[in-house]
């Protein structure tokens, strides 16, 4: 499951995106999930339990620890407006020395917005 390529959110108002990834092998755990905002780091939380909110973002980004990446982006700004949100997933292999990035991205358009 990921949001739409396109989602709409509310000036003022919290917009929740959430993304699911499939791991492709049994060795395969996650390591991190990061959001990042027109190539700028937001957030990332690492399988540790570490959670950095990057200060450019702080009060502006949340994450949901519920084993997904839920990110919830908080007061929408008018320089929202047309941003593309990526999520990229990172994993590791238990008998590897690599593993995977994930990445996928949307661009939000604000309701009522010209």
């Amino acid at each position: 499951m990921k949001p739409p390529k396109i989602v709409q959110g509310i000036l003022g108002e919290n917009l929740t995106l959430e993304w699911q990834f499939s791991l492709v092998s049994a060795d395969e755990n996650f390591d991190y999930f990061a959001l990042f905002r027109n190539g700028d780091d937001m957030i990332k939380y690492s399988n540790d339990g570490s959670l950095v909110i990057y200060s450019d973002f702080i009060g502006l980004v949340g994450m949901a620890r519920n084993g997904t990446p839920a990110f919830t982006l908080l007061n929408l700004q008018l320089n929202d407006e047309n941003a593309q949100f990526c999520c990229k997933v990172g994993t590791k292999r238990t008998r590897a020395s690599h593993g995977n990035l994930h990445r996928d991205c949307v661009t939000l358009k604000l309701l009522g917005q010209t």
